[in-house]
């Protein structure tokens, strides 16, 4: 499949914004969405379309015409911390309802393909000694990953009925890169000050996907017609333990780390009295993702280990 117009929501997200980078300098006609333009926004190789505060009944018309592919990254991302009294009915609408009303109209102005990127946190927040693979009964535990499980399940039950147009679901793991947020850019602060961090006695499993892999994955995933409306989840395949991780951070960008060996249960209590018992659970939990189907299915390798994905994040960082 010859995809050469590509429209990407979120575009001013981590994510959307990279993918609308890297996929114009790849010699794709690019066209990014996003609700509002920030005010350092400049978009030089791709088009940025500004449509305001979107919801199911926007007309996306005018971003949808002579598009193939839609990648929709735009959300409302997980909060730690959240106050609304209803959160199930926003994250449903901006989630669920939009997600569907958006693949609505792009079968309407005749897209072929629509990419969906969901989140691991739809299969589980934590895995024990089995990865999370596709087969697995999904089990989302909190608003958002509810409202991606049912936008998944809208898509898929969409493109079922409508041949004209197929879809791919991508699951995500925590993704990094050049940009990266919350608690992945705190640590790497903190590695970078050299700061000791206590994960020494540390020795759990976690997937990770470095954007350059994504990436990939993305690109490969539009050369093909055969493989349709095929759920995936994603990772670099290269699963560490958060003390290995900051090993792997300190290398990357030339300073020494410093582990103290602190016993997970003494770390949880910790965090418990701050007030951060969710934060530290994921940071200690064990959280594995099984990509083997989409390295069969696709025939792909992610270009990047976890160690290569953030010597390049060095890399940019110092040119930057």
């Amino acid at each position: 499949m010859e995809n050469k117009n590509i429209l990407i929501t979120g575009a001013n997200g981590f994510i959307g914004q990279t993918l609308c980078n890297a996929f114009s300098k790849a010699g794709y006609q690019v066209r990014g969405v996003v609700r509002k333009k920030k005010p350092s926004a400049i978009s030089i190789n791709w088009e940025l379309l500004e449509v305001g505060d979107f919801s199911e009944n926007f007309d996306w018309g005018h971003a949808l015409t002579g598009i193939d592919v839609v990648i929709h990254t735009a959300a409302r991302v997980h909060q730690m911390k959240e106050s609304l009294g209803n959160p199930h009915a926003l994250y449903k609408r901006v989630n669920t309802d939009t997600t569907l009303e958006v693949l609505k109209q792009a079968h309407q102005y005749g897209v072929r393909r629509f990419i969906f990127l969901s989140s691991i946190k739809v299969n589980g927040e934590s895995t024990t000694t089995t990865p999370f693979s596709e087969t697995d009964p999904a089990a989302p535990q909190d608003p958002y990953a509810i409202s991606k499980y049912e936008a998944e399940e809208g898509i898929q039950n969409f493109c079922q009925h409508h041949p004209e147009i197929s879809c791919t679901i991508f699951r995500l793991p925590l993704v990094y890169g050049v940009g990266v947020k919350a608690n992945f850019a705190a640590l790497l602060r903190a590695v970078q000050r050299r700061y000791p961090l206590p994960f020494g006695a540390v020795h759990n499993k976690r997937s990770l996907l470095y954007l350059g892999n994504l990436l990939s994955i993305l690109q490969a995933d539009m050369q093909q017609d055969q493989i349709k409306n095929q759920v995936y989840l994603l990772s670099d395949g290269d699963d560490i333990s958060s003390a290995t991780l900051v090993q792997t951070m300190a290398a990357a960008y030339g300073v020494q780390s410093f582990l103290l060996p602190i016993p997970p249960s003494i770390l949880l209590g910790i965090g418990a009295c701050l007030g951060k018992a969710k934060a530290m659970s994921r940071l200690l939990g064990s959280l594995q993702v099984d990509s083997k189907k989409v390295r069969t299915s696709l025939q792909w390798s992610p270009p990047y280990t976890v160690a290569s994905g953030l010597t390049e994040m060095a890399m940019q960082a110092r040119k930057n």
